[in-house]
């Protein structure tokens, strides 16, 4: 298994803390980072190593303290990271988040899904349609994406995550919209 986290530096009172999006654990960070954030606890459902369309999509090791799970979609050659909340009332796809997601992706996710996959991969997004088309999915980042049911949920992330996203060729934080 890849993604092992690394120990919590220590930081002041209300400092933000630096999410480096190009490890192989920053999806144990991110999920860590929504866990503070909700001040509840957050369910991780971990993915194996499968292929899809030829690329591995990558394991990730979740700490124990995060619930590690597995969940598996319709395809059985698919298996996929999920974060939901302890209701169930919120399932969030997590991403790799390097580079800006198209406006176009509004319009596939429902509003309370949040698709992430690493760069260059593709999956059945949810609620696309009834057959579960596939669909490449390949950015996330700059661009507006419909929010999950909290949707201060992943405003609050942003403090996490760097601002070296705005120099070079890795993008800004993500950024999440209230939708109509």
């Amino acid at each position: 298994m890849i993604g092992q986290p690394d120990e919590p530096q220590a930081t002041s009172p209300g400092d933000p803390e630096p999410i480096d999006e190009c490890r192989p654990d920053s999806i144990i960070d991110l999920a860590r980072a929504l866990q503070r954030q909700l001040a509840v606890p957050v369910w991780v459902e971990c993915g194996r190593p499968v292929t899809v369309a030829g690329p591995a999509l990558g394991a990730v090791s979740m700490p124990q303290a995060l619930g590690a799970r597995v969940i598996q979609s319709a395809d059985p050659q698919v298996v996929l990271p999920v974060l939901a909340d302890p209701l169930g009332h919120r399932r969030i796809f997590l991403v790799d988040p390097t580079e800006p997601i198209p406006p176009r992706m509004n319009r596939l996710l429902a509003a309370d899904h949040v698709v992430v996959v690493p760069h260059g991969h593709r999956i059945p997004l949810p609620g696309a349609n009834a057959a579960g088309s596939w669909r490449w999915v390949r950015h996330l980042g700059h661009h507006p994406i419909q929010p999950p049911t909290r949707t201060w949920l992943l405003h609050q992330i942003r403090p996490h995550l760097t601002s070296d996203h705005r120099r070079g060729a890795r993008p800004g934080p993500i950024h999440l919209r209230e939708t109509p």
